[in-house]
């Protein structure tokens, strides 16, 4: 997922004023040199409830029968929501979002990230895009929690981890290099073939909005078109980047 691009000495990624969404475009050539870099994010506990019993000794007004079972129902979900993730995730199928109704994100889904890739990376801000060849290895860490890719060329590294944010129901991202590109981004997961994160980030050329869009070609391949924007600008395409196993 790189941000400023790969070859001699290239520019940063600011984009120019023309373009839309998600189109690729060349830089504006006011924008700054950088050498080149590849880039590429309380559990309460519950006080002040009390019993049935001791709110009548204090003459608080009683609900019906029917409320207090709603109230009774509404505790109940909020202490299983605060312990739930201390004792374990609940099985695949039972976890959703508040809606009920949206399949929660597992980790297992970015199982395709996993193992050893050689990547062929476009660098699409330069007047001629330009490929070259980049590392991508990623394996979990922290007992599966999270998934670190370790991002890798003669002259850059990188790293980049994946985890879940539970409460939202999103994947999470970090990012950081050698280069001093640094970011963070969210994912809702999986919509029609296509992963993308979005978040931002801090470049060379100065903060910026960051998005990567993930498909999977087979168990041994994948891709990645990432884009930047910087305040003010459209979208611009800034590489596109397709992986192999090794």
């Amino acid at each position: 997922m790189p941000r400023t691009r790969a070859g001699a000495r290239t520019r940063v990624a600011v984009p120019d004023e023309g373009g839309g969404p998600d189109t690729p475009g060349a830089l504006d050539r006011s924008s700054i040199i950088a050498d080149h870099s590849v880039r590429h994010r309380t559990f309460k506990t519950l006080g002040g409830l009390q019993s049935l019993q001791d709110l009548q000794e204090r003459n608080v007004p009683m609900l019906s029968i029917p409320s207090r079972r709603l109230v009774r129902g509404g505790l109940g979900t909020l202490v299983g929501v605060l312990v739930l993730p201390l004792i374990g995730s609940a099985p695949a199928g039972a976890q959703q979002d508040a809606r009920g109704s949206a399949k929660a994100v597992s980790m297992t889904e970015l199982d395709f990230l996993l193992g050893d890739y050689t990547c062929a990376y476009t660098d699409l801000t330069l007047e001629e895009p330009t490929t070259v060849t980049l590392n991508w290895d990623t394996k979990k860490t922290l007992e599966g929690k999270f998934y670190e890719m370790h991002l890798k060329s003669p002259a850059f590294e990188g790293r980049w981890v994946f985890g879940l944010n539970t409460v939202d129901n999103r994947y999470t991202s970090f990012y950081w290099d050698t280069w001093g590109n640094t970011g963070t981004a969210s994912s809702p997961g999986w919509k029609r073939g296509m992963l993308r994160f979005q978040g931002p980030y801090i470049t060379p050329g100065g903060h910026a909005d960051s998005k990567d869009e993930f498909r999977v070609v087979n168990s041994d391949r994948f891709t990645d078109d990432a884009f930047i924007r910087f305040e003010g600008q459209p979208w611009k395409q800034i590489s596109h980047v397709d992986c192999r196993r090794s």
